[in-house]
């Protein structure tokens, strides 16, 4: 668990990891990261930015070079894949991805999944994963979506 700074009076956001080992036997596992995060809602995007940087020196201290995060950036598409970068991640979905917020009518994305830069990880979203993110938090049991954003998906390719 990463627990971001937290800013004057405003509400605490974290990253929570987890470490999913693979492989035939603990002599030749290797390991990959999960991590999912929630960046404070903030229109300036300094605490964001502040959060991204954060991010990139957690997933600095995992044990291996494999980590992906999912994450509710609170930032819209295109500034976000911006702010990735500048805090030294990889935002994998693209400017192109299709709206995730609000579940409801999607306007806006919000949401992506991160590498650091410099991890050996390898991350596709296809037209096929963004086609699954436009109608993938629908839920017909309770007739309702599971979250107020529509999920990001990808492929997550293991060397």
């Amino acid at each position: 668990m990463h627990w971001f700074s937290r800013w004057a009076l405003r509400a605490q956001r974290a990253c929570l990891f987890v470490k999913v080992q693979y492989g035939s036997s603990s002599a030749s596992s290797a390991a990959v990261w999960f991590g999912s995060a929630h960046l404070q809602h903030d229109i300036t995007a300094y605490e964001n930015g502040a959060q991204l940087s954060e991010l990139r020196d957690a997933i600095a201290t995992l044990d291996s070079d494999q980590v992906v995060c999912g994450i509710d950036a609170n930032i819209v598409g295109w500034r976000l894949v911006h702010a990735a970068y500048s805090a030294g991640l990889v935002e994998h979905c693209g400017v192109e991805h299709p709206s995730t917020f609000p579940a409801v009518r999607p306007l806006y994305r919000l949401d992506g999944l991160l590498t650091a830069a410099n991890k050996s990880v390898h991350v596709e979203v296809s037209a096929d994963d963004m086609a699954l993110s436009a109608i993938g938090s629908w839920d017909p049991e309770t007739e309702e979506h599971a979250s107020d954003h529509m999920p990001v998906v990808g492929t997550l390719f293991l060397r």
